[in-house]
């Protein structure tokens, strides 16, 4: 009976070790996330050629924020009030409706915008 409650506890231990590390992810597996000022977020619309008005420089992406995008050293663009942000990156080319050419590689905006993680 003792080696069964040692077992129980061993294994309730190593689920919420597991529980407590996924909460370091993000819930939104399966689509890119980056991480910035501790809130997750995610870029669900196409990419654009021009920066919408009032967003400004704010650096570039660390190894950090781009959490596993492999978005590093790229250009970030802020806006006041605003709580999403931009990328300048290599993506495949907007053709229309929800299509990209993935094969017409250029440089373009990419907005990121927060994930409710409840």
């Amino acid at each position: 009976m003792k080696k069964l409650f040692s077992l129980l506890i061993v294994f309730t231990v190593l689920f919420c070790s597991c529980q407590s590390a996924e909460k370091q992810e993000c819930s939104c597996i399966g689509h890119p996330a980056m991480l910035y000022n501790g809130i997750h977020y995610i870029n669900p619309d196409m990419p654009v050629t021009e920066l919408p008005e009032g967003y400004e420089y704010a650096g570039t992406v660390s190894e950090e924020m781009g959490h596993k995008t492999g978005n590093k050293d790229i250009p970030f663009y802020t806006k006041d009030g605003s709580d999403d942000f931009y990328t300048y990156q290599m993506t495949g080319t907007y053709i229309g409706g929800n299509m990209i050419d993935n094969t017409k590689q250029a440089f373009h905006y990419i907005q990121w915008i927060p994930i409710d993680e409840e």
